[in-house]
């Protein structure tokens, strides 16, 4: 599993096209399930080999925007073209 900071729009979409699909963890720093739930999504990510890209909302607002990010967390499944295939918001109804 490798796990990748986004800081931008551009930078996840070139992640996303590296690999056949991603997993999107959209979160905030002030986020209490954000924070809870990050550790499991890691961990489920890396048994399964699954490259984890990490949006922070606060400093990437313009992939929130893109990808329909009203409440986090949110976790998305990118394809290699940056299209989501699955959007789920929420801490443990996310999983």
């Amino acid at each position: 599993m490798t796990e990748h900071e986004a800081k931008t729009l551009k930078e996840l979409i070139e992640y996303a096209s590296k690999n056949k699909a991603i997993v999107v963890d959209f979160h905030a720093t002030w986020c209490g399930p954000c924070v809870k739930i990050g550790p499991y999504i890691i961990k489920k990510c890396q048994e399964n080999g699954i490259t984890l890209v990490k949006v922070n909302v606060d400093d990437n607002q313009e992939a929130a925007q893109k990808f329909g990010v009203t409440a986090m967390p949110t976790f998305a499944v990118l394809n290699e073209k940056g299209e989501a295939l699955l959007t789920k918001t929420g801490g443990t109804e996310a999983i």
